[in-house]
């Protein structure tokens, strides 16, 4: 089964997800913020018609350019309030093509639990790769992230939210290289051990120096360089790729994911499931799927 075979408009459909987690308030970091965004606008080259700002359900019609939108809400927020945004141009009857989200504020030392801040960016398969890559790579250089999850995944329509959700975990479950968004990218018991733990293999993730410590830097550059796998290390990250120029589009890159597996698998999340759309056993199978021993 091929990627293009993916297909469950307008409730799913096959996207690229960009996912970054840091623990520094973002009130430091304004400018790197917006600059981010600016970056993936270009990037896509299209302009977002709906937003959810700070509210459970429902979106709104955006009537200003994305940007300036975007600019406004980072310029005047002090982020002692949680800032939760989605923009996206889906349509109740149409899967989006572009999506943006992000879950920001000031971490409280009262806080009980360290939720990571993070920002989701969501790009159609058929970008070019590379500049997948160097978007990350760059934003690596503006702010001290905790850890950068790409992967081949189910994007689901905002609109159509519980259809779409369950479609995504059926070709997740039929398709062993590609994530779903909701089932681990928003899981919520991901989050919640991301100090210590990570999801697991992705086609390109940032580790920071915190969590390759845990396995050891030395150790991982010399498994990466004798397992073919793409590396790069900057002042305190380091970046692991699947491919360097290749979108690895079928499951004949599982042998490289199964690899990455085993080279991260110290500080691989017994991830719980997610609490709906998911079996024990499936889910159990599923997050097992890369580990020969299991």
């Amino acid at each position: 089964m091929k990627c293009n075979e993916i297909k469950n408009v307008p409730y799913c459909d096959l996207r690229i997800g960009v996912m970054f987690f840091f623990y520094e308030d973002p009130i430091n970091y304004k400018q790197q913020i917006v600059e981010l965004f600016h970056e993936y606008s270009n990037l896509i080259k299209e302009e977002f018609t709906s937003y959810r700002h700070n509210k459970d359900m429902g979106f709104n019609i955006l009537r200003r350019k994305s940007e300036i939108y975007f600019n406004g809400i980072i310029e005047k927020c002090d982020f002692e309030s949680t800032q939760h945004l989605i923009l996206t141009n889906a349509e109740k009857e149409k899967m989006q093509t572009i999506k943006f989200e992000m879950m920001l504020r000031n971490l409280k030392p009262e806080f009980p639990v360290k939720l990571p801040n993070y920002m989701y960016f969501e790009f159609l398969p058929t970008i070019d790769y590379t500049e997948v890559y160097h978007f990350i790579r760059e934003a690596f250089w503006g702010i001290p992230y905790h850890y950068c999850c790409c992967n081949l995944l189910m994007g689901v329509n905002d609109y159509q939210d519980n259809r779409g959700r369950q479609y995504a975990v059926k070709w997740a479950r039929q398709k062993t290289c590609l994530s779903d968004y909701y089932s681990v990218f928003q899981n919520i018991f991901f989050h919640c051990e991301l100090e210590n733990k990570i999801d697991g293999p992705n086609m390109i993730q940032g580790l920071s120096r915190k969590l390759y410590d845990k396995i050891g830097l030395q150790k991982l550059i010399d498994e990466c360089e004798d397992n073919n796998i793409y590396h790069e290390l900057g002042e305190d990250y380091i970046i692991i790729a699947i491919s360097e120029e290749e979108l690895p589009s079928n499951d004949n890159y599982f042998r490289q994911y199964q690899t990455l597996y085993h080279m991260l698998e110290d500080i691989i999340l017994n991830m719980k499931k997610p609490q709906m759309y998911w079996k024990p056993e499936e889910w159990n199978q599923w997050r097992n799927r890369f580990n020969e021993n299991a």
